[in-house]
């Protein structure tokens, strides 16, 4: 029984082998090894030990040529390997029994928690790469949740050849964003387009940007009421609003007085129309049987005024 007996000892850097021909071998080594070093009975050939054994390492080794490694552990009557090293593949497995799960403790606590369908962390953890980039391709949706709290992307650089959906909802109904070549970016609640980026414009609504313009800010759609909200103190909004059809007209709504509204040739505020198309040319005062020279003069400037304002012709 335990502690009944003195125990059995090997003494350092004797090799315990097992085996007809000494395949498997163990031993603590007293002195260290360098990386990639080859130990009788133990390691052969080219090792591929990058971090080499320090001095008081228990080492086992199958020499034997595609020889394993198993760990196993009764449960329940049945064995349940635990750990295996298979030599053929060159793959490690570290396995939990069904129903089971992988856990990882650093310093007594837990901080992994994996049970073949979720993989839990505990506290805060950061994913980062020392060099290259970090890809996720996941076969399926890519879906993040928080239960209480909000998601926050920082997307630094993304390149792609065809239309990808940026982020959308779990349930598919809405796209918060899409990136596309060409470096346009949509932003698509309820998977309508209301937003778009592009290298020279913005466009809101539906509507493809105009061509040829450097720059583009473009209100698209069909609404027939302006899309702004109660006058709002230190907001300036902007709507685009079709009166009727081919009536495009742009809305602006200051945080004092009534709309302006611009478009079919007008600018109308308060429903009342205060600025439209150019007038026909209209001729300097001259002639006529009573001359009153002080008002010609007044109103001939008034002209000149109106005709350099655009207001009438030349």
């Amino acid at each position: 029984m335990l502690g009944t007996h003195s125990p059995e000892y090997v003494l350092n850097d004797i090799i315990l082998a097992w085996g007809s021909q000494l395949q498997v071998g163990s031993t603590l080594s007293s002195a260290a090894l360098t990386a990639n070093t080859a130990l009788t009975g133990i390691l052969v050939g080219t090792p591929v030990t990058p971090i080499a054994p320090a001095a008081g390492t228990w080492m086992l080794g199958n020499i034997l040529a595609s020889g394993d490694i198993l760990l196993a552990v009764n449960k329940g009557g049945t064995s349940h390997m635990a750990f295996m090293a298979d030599a053929s593949t060159g793959d490690t497995i570290v396995q939990a029994s069904s129903g089971q799960s992988f856990d990882v403790y650093i310093a007594g606590t837990k901080e992994l928690d994996y049970n073949g369908a979720t993989l839990a962390l505990t506290g805060a953890h950061s994913i980062t790469t020392s060099a290259g980039d970090l890809t996720i391709a996941p076969s399926g949706d890519f879906v993040v949740e928080h239960a209480t709290g909000t998601v926050t992307f920082w997307v630094k650089r993304l390149i792609t050849t065809a239309f990808t959906t940026f982020i959308q909802s779990l349930d598919g109904a809405t796209t918060f964003g899409s990136l596309e070549s060409g470096g346009i970016i949509r932003f698509m609640p309820g998977n309508a387009e209301a937003v778009r980026m592009g290298t020279s414009y913005l466009t809101i609504g539906t509507a493809a940007p105009g061509t040829g313009a450097t720059f583009n800010l473009v209100f698209a759609g069909g609404v027939t009421t302006p899309v702004i909200g109660a006058v709002t103190a230190d907001i300036v909004q902007l709507a685009g609003v079709d009166n009727a059809a081919g009536d495009r007209r742009l809305y602006i709504q200051a945080e004092l007085g009534d709309p302006i509204r611009i478009g079919n040739n007008a600018v109308v505020i308060s429903a009342i129309k205060v600025l439209g198309a150019q007038g026909a040319v209209v001729a300097d005062a001259s002639g006529g049987a009573t001359i009153d020279a002080e008002a010609r003069t007044a109103i001939n400037a008034l002209l000149a005024r109106a005709r350099a304002h655009g207001l009438i012709a030349t």
